[in-house]
C-alpha cells in the first residue's frame, strides 16, 4: 500500500470520527429534547459503540466501491507537468508530487512530505508510548509499595500511604484498586472502594487503554480529544448513577465524599493515563454537575436497547460518509496493476492491446501530471464531436474501433492547420504530411487543403492504415508505419530480424527520429486504454 493510500485512509478515518462525535452529540441532545433521555450507563455504552463503529468504518473505507463525489483536496502526481516528466527517467524511486488544492501552496515532493509526516508521527508515538510506560511503572510501584488489604472477587484492593486519592487500573489478569491509607476507617472508605469497583464492572479500566491509543493515533484531530473527555465524564456519571440507584451508597454521604476527595485532589498530581478513579474530572464545574445529577429528582430514563435503532441509523450515516469522502486524497499516478485492469476492458474487442513499462510511462505522461490530465480531458471532449463520423468510417472499412484513439495522440482531436506543425507541415486530425496525403488522394495546394476536411482525411487515414496492414500483416506494424513510414519499418525488421513490433520499438529504429518512432506505439496503446476507460481520465 502506497503512502498516498495510507494518507487517504487516515484522512477518511478522521472525517468519519468527526462525524461520529457530532452524531453522538446530536442524538443524545435529540433524545433529551424529546423526553427520552438515556441512563448514564446506556449513554456510556452508546459512546463506546459509536466510537468503535466510527473507527472500524473509517479504516474499512478502502473496501468500499470507488467513486468521486467530492472534489479531491489532495492529489498526488508523478511529476509537476508533462514537460518535467520528459526530463526525468521514469523510475518508481522518484516518487511523486503532492498537490494540495490551494493556489498558494506549491506542489510538494512526496519524499519530503513522507519524511516530515514520518518524523512527526514517530516523535508523537515515541513520546506518547514513553509517557504510557512511565505512568504504568508509577502505578505498579505505588501498588507494590502498598499493602494488600483484601480481595473482592478478582479485584485486589491495596492500601498505600503514598497516595492521596483512590484510583483503579487494569493490567492483563489483574484488577487493582489503590486506596489512601488516610481513608482507612473513615466514612468515605466504603464509597471510595465501591466507586473504584464500579469502574472495573463498567470496563472503564480497559477502555482507558483504547481511548489513550485512540487519542495518540489521531492526535491532530481535536474531535478525538473532545470525545475522549466526554466519554471520561460519562464514565464518572455512570459510576455515580449505578452506586446511588442500586442503593450501595446514600446520596448525601456520597456527595460529601466527592467534595472531600476533590479538596485533596486539587493538591495532587495529574492522574496517570492508564488509571481511572474518583479523582478524575473532579474539578469544580464537574463536581457540581455530578452532585446535582445525584440529588436531582429522577425522571424516566431509557436503557441502551432503546438506543440500538438510532445507533444503526448513525452507523449507516457513517458508512455513507466514509463512501463519499474516500476520494478526498487521490493518487493520480497509474500503477502497472491499474494499467492491466484498464486493459481488460480495452481487450474486449479483440485488438492486441499491450501493457508494459513503455505503455505505463506514457499512460502516466497523459494522466499522471496535472497538465497532461487536463489536455486529455479536453481531447476526450473534442473526440465526441468527431466520434460518429470516425466510427462510421471504421465500420465501413471493418477496422478495429481502437483507432478512435489515434487522433488523440496525433492532434489531441484538433483539426489543426499546417502552420501549427512547422517542422513537418502536418495538418488535420490525423496529422498527414503533404506527400502522404497526396498519395492517398487528398488535394494539398495553395487553393485547398483537404487534410482539413474531416470526412476526407479520415477516409484517407483508414486506407493508409489498411494498406500498411496488407503489407505487414500486423496491426501494430501498421501503426508503426503510419508514423515512421513503411520503409523505416521494413528497415527495422531487417535490422532486428524480428517482426515483433515491441522488439522494433526497443531496438529497431535509428537516426534522428528514433525517439519519436519508438514512442509512437506505446503512446497509442496508452491512448487506447484512456479512450476505453474515460471515467479514469475524467476523475
Amino acid at each position: 500500500m502506497s503512502l498516498p493510500q495510507l494518507l487517504g485512509i487516515y484522512v477518511n478515518a478522521n472525517i468519519v470520527i468527526c462525524c461520529g462525535f457530532l452524531l453522538s452529540i446530536a442524538i443524545i441532545a435529540f433524545l433529551n429534547a424529546t423526553g427520552k433521555p438515556l441512563l448514564f450507563k446506556a449513554k456510556l455504552k452508546f459512546h463506546y459503540s459509536l466510537l468503535a463503529v466510527s473507527a472500524i468504518i473509517g479504516f474499512c473505507s478502502p473496501l468500499f466501491p470507488k467513486k468521486e463525489i467530492f472534489k479531491p483536496i489532495v492529489r498526488v502526481w508523478i511529476a509537476p507537468s508533462r514537460s518535467s516528466f520528459n526530463d526525468i527517467k521514469f523510475q518508481k524511486s522518484i516518487g511523486g508530487y503532492v498537490d494540495i488544492q490551494s493556489p498558494s501552496v506549491p506542489l510538494i515532493k512526496l519524499g519530503s512530505l513522507t519524511s516530515s509526516i514520518g518524523i512527526i508521527f514517530a516523535l508523537v508515538l515515541l513520546i506518547g508510548l514513553g509517557k504510557f510506560l512511565w505512568d504504568l511503572r508509577r502505578l505498579l510501584l505505588l501498588r507494590n509499595e502498598g499493602h494488600l488489604l483484601r480481595k473482592v472477587h478478582d479485584v485486589q484492593i491495596f492500601m498505600s500511604e503514598r497516595v492521596r486519592v483512590p484510583f483503579s487500573f487494569w493490567i492483563p489478569n489483574q484488577k487493582n484498586v489503590v486506596i489512601p491509607e488516610s481513608l482507612i476507617g473513615s466514612a468515605n472508605f466504603k464509597s471510595s472502594v465501591l466507586h473504584e469497583l464500579q469502574h472495573h464492572r463498567q470496563g472503564d479500566t480497559k477502555w482507558v487503554y483504547l481511548l489513550w491509543g485512540f487519542r495518540l493515533l489521531f492526535f491532530p484531530n481535536p474531535f478525538t480529544h473532545i470525545w475522549n473527555r466526554q466519554i471520561s465524564e460519562v464514565q464518572e456519571f455512570a459510576c455515580d448513577e449505578a452506586l446511588v440507584d442500586q442503593g450501595k451508597v446514600e446520596s448525601l454521604a456520597y456527595a460529601s465524599c466527592l467534595v472531600q476527595v476533590a479538596q485533596t485532589a486539587f493538591k495532587c498530581e495529574v492522574q496517570p493515563v492508564c488509571a481511572t478513579g474518583l479523582i478524575f474530572m473532579i474539578e469544580r464545574n464537574m463536581l457540581k454537575r455530578r452532585i446535582t445529577a445525584m440529588l436531582e429528582q429522577k425522571t424516566s430514563r431509557f436503557g441502551f436497547r432503546s438506543a440500538l435503532p438510532i445507533l444503526g441509523i448513525a452507523a449507516t450515516l457513517l458508512v455513507v460518509t466514509a463512501y463519499a469522502s474516500q476520494g478526498i486524497v487521490q493518487d493520480r499516478r497509474i500503477t502497472m496493476t491499474q494499467a492491466q485492469e484498464m486493459a481488460k476492458s480495452a481487450r474486449e474487442g479483440g485488438f492486441p492491446v499491450v501493457v508494459n513499462d513503455l505503455v505505463l510511462k506514457w499512460l502516466n505522461h497523459y494522466l499522471g501530471t496535472p497538465d497532461g490530465r487536463d489536455k486529455v480531458k479536453a481531447a476526450l471532449a473534442r473526440m465526441e464531436i468527431y466520434r460518429d463520423g470516425i466510427q462510421g468510417k471504421l465500420t465501413e472499412y471493418k477496422m478495429p474501433e481502437e483507432f478512435l484513439a489515434l487522433p488523440l495522440i496525433e492532434s489531441g482531436y484538433q483539426n489543426l492547420e499546417s502552420h501549427h506543425n512547422k517542422a513537418t507541415g502536418a495538418a488535420g486530425l490525423w496529422q498527414f504530411i503533404p506527400s502522404t496525403a497526396q498519395n492517398f488522394g487528398l488535394r494539398v495546394d495553395a487553393q485547398e487543403d483537404e487534410r482539413l476536411n474531416v470526412e476526407q482525411e479520415t477516409d484517407a487515414a483508414m486506407r493508409y492504415l489498411l494498406a500498411n496492414k496488407l503489407r505487414f500483416k500486423d496491426w501494430q506494424l501498421s501503426i508503426l508505419a503510419y508514423n515512421a513510414g513503411e520503409n523505416s519499418v521494413q528497415s527495422a525488421i531487417r535490422k532486428t530480424g524480428s517482426r515483433d513490433a515491441w522488439t522494433i520499438v526497443r531496438t529497431g529504429f535509428s537516426g534522428p527520429t528514433t525517439e519519436e518512432n519508438s514512442n509512437y506505439l506505446p503512446k497509442l496503446m496508452a491512448a487506447i486504454l484512456i479512450v476505453k476507460n474515460p471515467s479514469i481520465a475524467l476523475m
